[in-house]
């Protein structure tokens, strides 16, 4: 029986296992996940989790219901030893060694913004759904505080929150920030009449740089919704340092009570034997990584160069799916004696939601705005979430929230734990 040992919890690993699963229960092949949290993360709906037009628990699925039929490890992978084809995890037993066949390396990345001096001591980063439950309590406490002054140079500060990248991620959240934050201030009478000041700070020449060469017309749309919801974008702004209180320019300074980095991420490349990866691992069109037959690798760590334009692939779930699958499909191909093929995808698109009927979108080269691009949005991340029961869950609750009204009320940090807040978060939805 083949041993595959797959690193990660996220969608690459989740859709190699999907491609294995036949195998699997043929009993030819033995997966084991190694994944450093017991539970995947669906980072597509953090502007929804934000905006409290959906609850944090919508985001989470058990990693032991998704990979049913193989063996999970909750630990840290420290080391991969490419010569012994072992792999050392750090859990609370110690560290361990474990033997593979194949091994897929989907580890996922980190937060990026945490490179800014100053950035994990005095901004919210979107590491984790507990960073997003500290950034919305930290929104609804300023506008308690903002209500509770006459001096206005106060007022005005505690409504003063800056984002720096101007991105999806950057552009969402600016977004989420306003829905929250307008809909809250409505049970405040003394806050009428009083606007929260949101700006983005973006380091390139125009926010959306991801859409900038080939959909300028989506950009001029994303601007037209920004302005509406009286968010500024600032751009050639580079953050040299955080502060508690505003952010250090090249040039200049700009204050702001809540800080949010959303500069993109680093991926978690692990040591092969004794070479230290700095950077995405050099990959094979047929998703091994160089050198190394028997490793394979996906997603934000993997360094996949498109077949057509012969530029790197996009980091994004929707990417990691297919990278997910086609390893699965290699990794059995090569079961059986056949020749593996190569990558071959040619992506489907890339959207945004900025507020409710607000979005635009990129669908297989087609530009698409407002209504429909919000609601086909929110499709296809329902079709993708990895447990169906789960998505069935974030209908339900929206056409709640719609009736009832948002999730405004703060989860204070205190009610958990210091360790292991998700898992308690978790053991308490599913009693």
């Amino acid at each position: 029986m083949k041993r595959v040992v797959i690193v990660g919890g996220g969608y690459t690993a989740i859709e190699t296992y999907r491609q294995l699963l036949a195998e699997i229960r043929a009993q030819r092949v033995k997966v084991t996940i190694v994944a450093a949290l017991p539970v995947h993360v669906f980072h597509g709906w953090t502007g929804e989790v934000l905006s409290g037009l959906l609850s944090t628990h919508s985001t989470f699925s058990s990693l032991q219901s998704i990979f049913s039929h193989a063996e999970l490890r909750v630990g840290r992978v420290i080391k991969v030893l490419s010569g012994s084809k072992q792999i050392q995890i750090l859990n609370h037993t110690g560290i361990q060694q474990l033997s593979y066949d194949e091994l897929v390396l989907a580890s996922g990345a980190t937060d990026k913004g945490s490179m800014i001096p100053g950035a994990n001591e005095y901004s919210f980063l979107l590491r984790s759904p507990e960073d997003i439950q500290a950034l919305k309590n930290k929104i609804l406490e300023n506008i308690q505080k903002a209500s509770e002054t006459n001096d206005l140079v106060l007022r005005h500060h505690y409504l003063q929150t800056l984002i720096i990248g101007g991105g999806f991620a950057g552009v969402e959240m600016a977004a989420a920030i306003q829905e929250l934050a307008r809909k809250a201030m409505k049970n405040y009478p003394q806050l009428q009449g009083c606007q929260t000041e949101i700006s983005i700070l973006h380091r390139g020449e125009d926010i959306l740089p991801e859409l900038q060469n080939h959909f300028p017309s989506l950009v001029k749309k994303a601007k037209y919704y920004l302005e509406n919801l009286n968010i500024r974008y600032l751009c050639h702004t580079k953050v040299t340092q955080i502060y508690k209180d505003g952010v250090k320019l090249e040039n200049q300074w700009v204050q702001g009570s809540i800080i949010l980095c959303t500069v993109g991420t680093v991926p978690n490349v692990l040591p092969i034997d004794m070479k230290v990866y700095q950077e995405k691992y050099p990959t094979r069109e047929t998703l091994q990584i160089e050198h190394d037959d028997d490793i394979w690798c996906g997603g934000d760590v993997a360094q996949v160069i498109h077949y057509k334009n012969k530029l790197p692939c996009p980091s994004n779930a929707l990417w990691a799916m297919k990278q997910g699958q086609h390893i699965g499909k290699n990794i059995t191909r090569k079961l059986y004696g056949k020749s593996l093929l190569p990558f071959r995808y040619r992506g489907l698109g890339q959207a945004a939601s900025l507020g409710i009927g607000r979005g635009i979108m990129e669908l297989y080269g087609i530009p698409i705005t407002g209504f429909l691009a919000w609601i086909l949005r929110i499709l296809f991340f329902l079709y993708f979430m990895p447990l169906k029961r789960n998505a069935v869950r974030v209908v339900l609750e929206f056409f709640s929230t719609f009736i009832t009204g948002r999730f405004l009320v703060p989860v204070w940090s205190s009610r958990f734990p210091e360790n292991h807040t998700i898992s308690t978060v978790l053991d308490t939805i599913s009693s």
